[in-house]
């Protein structure tokens, strides 16, 4: 058997990739690398940069955090488990520190080619969007998230029309929806969001409604969350893209700093370019 076809084999027995047809199924397993570590070594380390995302191959790993009592061992994962897959979302810093616990490889997919990947897979957002879900409720429920508040969640790609906001959309909705959680899902795509559209939903406000308050509390900015018939509250993106270069950054801060007191998460769609907001 060839590398590319063990590596899909391994794959179709992960959540999310199942729904891959032969062709799709060996171009994303064409991207993946084979790393090797040795014993009682760190793989990334708790804050490092989160860009890749790991499936073991062989060997075990375990995953731990520090927290405020002092360090806390997560989980151990053995063969064909997967870790990192946050990192394909929000390229945001790692949450916990794994290291190996015997000699390991793993099957390693940067962010920069699921990304690509996902351009002309777009599919693959809604079977990821349920994973995610499920790890982010156990994780809830286990009390790993020791943070105050609720979670903010920022699903970012430097790529544009890669399925970004299609995964943004049924994360949160099935968080709601399965798991009962409290989110709030925001368009901070400002010049270009289509949360609306994806949602299939005409708000009366948006964000930017909200922002040209002068001072806003809680209960304001409650009155301009659009509600669908899941539950899941969102604020969308402003209509034109001019009254998104009038939003700034500490209104957006503000209003962020506010929710995240009073629901579980806060799921963000970000732009693919970079700007203060």
């Amino acid at each position: 058997m060839s590398e590319i076809k063990e590596i899909g084999a391994i794959l179709k027995n992960l959540p999310f990739f199942p729904p891959l047809n032969e062709k799709n199924l060996e171009e994303i397993s064409s991207k993946f690398k084979l790393r090797k570590f040795p014993q009682e070594t760190v793989i990334f380390a708790q804050g490092d940069p989160g860009d890749f995302f790991y499936i073991l191959k062989s060997g075990s790993v375990k995953i731990v955090a520090k927290t405020e009592e002092g360090e806390k061992e997560l989980a151990r994962l053995k063969k064909e488990d997967f870790f990192g897959e946050m990192a394909l979302l929000t390229g945001e810093a790692r949450s916990a520190t794994v290291t190996t616990i015997s000699d390991v490889e793993v099957l390693a997919l940067s962010k920069a080619d699921f990304d690509e990947f996902l351009e002309s897979n777009p599919a693959i957002a809604l079977n990821l969007s349920k994973v995610l879900s499920r790890r982010l409720s156990a994780a809830s429920r286990e009390k790993r998230l020791e943070k105050k508040g609720g979670q903010i969640i920022s699903i970012y790609s430097v790529r544009e029309r890669v399925g970004k906001s299609t995964l943004s959309a049924n994360l949160a909705v099935n968080l709601v929806r399965d798991f009962k959680k409290k989110v709030v899902l925001i368009d901070l795509d400002l010049q270009f969001g289509d949360l609306a559209f994806i949602l299939n939903s005409r708000p009366e406000r948006t964000i930017f409604d909200l922002t040209g308050k002068k001072d806003f509390d809680l209960e304001l900015i409650e009155s301009y969350l659009t509600k669908d018939s899941s539950g899941l509250k969102a604020l969308f993106a402003p209509r034109k893209i001019e009254e998104a270069e009038m939003i700034e950054e500490k209104q957006v801060i503000a209003l962020l700093n506010l929710l995240k007191e009073s629901y579980d998460y806060l799921i963000i769609d970000t732009s693919s370019t970079i700007s203060s907001v």
